[in-house]
């Protein structure tokens, strides 16, 4: 494409022309692969699953899983492994596809967001929207490999819900004289039961606003019920840094030692 190339030296039609896309993660189109081996190796000599191989003799030699099955119903794990070593758009990103060349896009390291390993990640974007993700070799812990959640868990990040400032119930917004709009819990209304979240029950406030709140009524529980009728959950999420000032906070702040974590939180 960037030079220009529209025909081949191959005297034959390659018959390797097949485009199969049966998962939800990649596509495989075999036009545009050289056989080179790459994702093969990585796959059976460094992740293990030995889901693909090279079939075929000749011109119909391809990339595929045994007995040519849809990769849905392989062994692959679906790290993206063999996306990442692809030298070619043979392997391609679902998320990928049609969004401009490599050379268009902004890159963005940063460190995976689910568990406590701490994977390095390399973010491409363009426009501000993630486009894929992949292992980022320098200095980390991972040494290109990710989980199927690193490589393709990140799209709550464009989530059009996604709560991007600190929420006050009304209610308690109204009290506080930050609306003049007097509004209260319907007396059927769920939140008051359950307590899931009710459309239009909520505004958006600063963080100073949210945190003096949580502050107040943190002090207000202690003081009435005391230091253990509180509980600290941390999560995996956060780095090592934040967590050690949770429980420092748990500890040292409120005064108990309920405190625990839950790694996929």
């Amino acid at each position: 494409y960037q030079h220009g190339i529209k025909e081949t030296s191959h005297q034959f039609q390659l018959s390797r022309t097949l485009y199969q896309d049966d998962n939800p993660f990649f596509v495989r189109d075999h036009k545009y692969c050289i056989l080179c081996g790459r994702c093969t190796r990585i796959c059976q000599e460094v992740v293990g699953a030995n889901a693909i191989e090279i079939i075929g003799r000749g011109f119909e030699s391809h990339v595929a899983t045994p007995f040519d099955g849809p990769m849905i119903d392989s062994s692959c794990v679906f790290c993206g492994s063999c996306v990442q070593v692809c030298p070619t758009a043979a392997l391609m990103p679902v998320s990928r596809l049609g969004k401009g060349r490599e050379w268009e896009l902004d890159r963005q390291e940063t460190i995976c967001g689910y568990c406590g390993v701490g994977c390095k990640v390399e973010y491409a974007k363009k426009d501000g929207e993630i486009l894929y993700a992949k292992g980022a070799a320098e200095n980390s812990v991972n040494g290109e490999l990710l989980c199927t959640k690193g490589r393709y868990g990140w799209d709550f990040v464009n989530h059009p819900e996604r709560l991007t400032s600190p929420m006050i119930r009304k209610d308690v917004a109204y009290q506080m004289g930050l609306t003049d709009e007097p509004w209260e819990l319907p007396e059927k209304s769920p939140l008051k039961v359950h307590k899931p979240k009710v459309k239009d029950s909520f505004i958006p406030v600063d963080w100073d606003t949210a945190l003096n709140l949580v502050a107040e009524k943190l002090a207000e529980n202690v003081k009435k019920h005391g230091p253990d009728a509180f509980m600290g959950l941390a999560s995996a999420r956060c780095t090592n840094e934040e967590n050690y000032i949770f429980q420092k906070f748990v500890r040292a702040g409120i005064g108990t030692n309920n405190l625990d974590h839950c790694a996929r939180l």
